[in-house]
């Protein structure tokens, strides 16, 4: 039994990471830089199975590097918003294809920091846990 939910968590892991969108080069006007954000847990109610749980690991990207004390600073208030908008939006459509969730990150992100700020979330892992 163990063998076989193991199995099934490695393969919705595989199907999460092959429907990544492919990630385009930096500008040319200047580099990029990466803001290691951690983990994001989100529980939601399934009509199928209970209670799952969406883990997601991502990164904020953004243009200049003297930005990195405004994100460290805002940190709390990105994570909480994207807590709710995350929570929501499994409510509402319990759709976890990467590219939606990474729509809404993005979003949310861009709704706490300012699009002048983030220019993009980059998702590094994303996991679905039965609970």
């Amino acid at each position: 039994m163990k063998t076989a939910v193991f199995a099934f968590c490695l393969g919705v892991m595989f199907a999460f990471a092959a429907g990544l969108p492919p990630r385009e080069a930096p500008a040319a006007d200047g580099p990029s830089f990466y803001y290691e954000m951690g983990n994001v847990h989100v529980q939601f109610e399934h009509e199928a199975c209970g209670f799952k749980t969406l883990v997601v690991t991502y990164q904020i990207e953004f243009g200049d590097e003297n930005q990195t004390r405004t994100i460290t600073s805002y940190k709390p208030r990105i994570e909480s918003t994207l807590f709710y908008s995350l929570t929501d939006h499994l409510i509402e459509t319990q759709n976890t294809s990467p590219r939606s969730v990474h729509r809404v990150m993005l979003r949310a992100v861009q709704e706490a920091l300012g699009n002048d700020i983030a220019t993009d979330v980059v998702i590094t892992e994303i996991q679905m846990i039965d609970s």
